[in-house]
């Protein structure tokens, strides 16, 4: 699977090194599927509400964050120290990522010199999420830090073709590893806690259905 695919390349280290843009572009990216879509303009929000007048796979990406990544922020806010510099990180990217959307919408297919430098913002603050865990091996808070830079290379969908829905379900399972130990850690002790991984890994698992509906083949884009 993919999984066994960059583990067996050392995903990890290119990750943190050089950040996703390239190991997708060598690896997954063998073009972008580019379907109609067309949308009026609609500025990106806080994150957490749809954007009027987009087009039903931004208003969708919105419903995602509203419904599972707002209680992620709010908790990581809580926990402080680096568990919220991170969130924070994930949220930027996040919002790169449905800025990206919404100009899927109304653009034309890019070259790949002109996607690589699209794809570059989100890919340099996925590199700092991987960081933060990186430096803060002893933290109390460890498992949550490797549960989201485990499963923030999921947002590389974007530039995956022509399975971008098994993409991010492989990432799914490295992620779980860890957040299935914050469940056996804090599940009955701690429901912030809890609430915490249902919120991050509610957002992943969502992505999967939002894809296939809206991006079965990769990221679409207007003609």
């Amino acid at each position: 699977g993919i999984r066994d695919f960059c583990l067996s390349r050392g995903l990890g280290d290119v990750y943190k090194r050089q950040g996703l843009v390239p190991y997708i572009k060598r690896y997954h990216t063998t073009g972008l599927a580019w379907s109609t879509g067309a949308a009026s303009g609609g500025s990106i929000t806080s994150g957490s509400a749809p954007i009027v007048g987009s087009s039903g796979s931004e208003k969708e990406f919105s419903n995602l964050i509203a419904d599972h990544l707002n209680s992620y922020y709010v908790i990581s806010e809580k926990l402080g120290g680096p568990v919220a510099e991170q969130a924070k990180l994930f949220k930027q990217a996040v919002d790169k990522e449905l800025e990206l959307i919404s100009k899927a919408t109304k653009t034309k297919k890019p070259s790949p010199q002109e996607l690589q430098t699209l794809l570059a913002p989100i890919s340099d603050v996925m590199g700092k999420i991987t960081e933060i865990k990186d430096k803060n091996r002893g933290n109390k808070y460890f498992n949550n830090l490797s549960t989201v830079a485990e499963g923030t290379p999921a947002l590389g969908w974007v530039s995956v073709e022509p399975t971008p829905g098994p993409f991010v379900s492989e990432t799914i399972g490295s992620s779980e590893f860890w957040s299935n130990k914050i469940l056996k850690d804090f599940k009955g002790k701690d429901e912030e806690q809890v609430n915490w991984v249902k919120g991050f890994n509610g957002f992943l698992k969502g992505l999967v259905p939002y894809i296939k509906q809206y991006h079965t083949t990769g990221l679409s884009w207007s003609k």
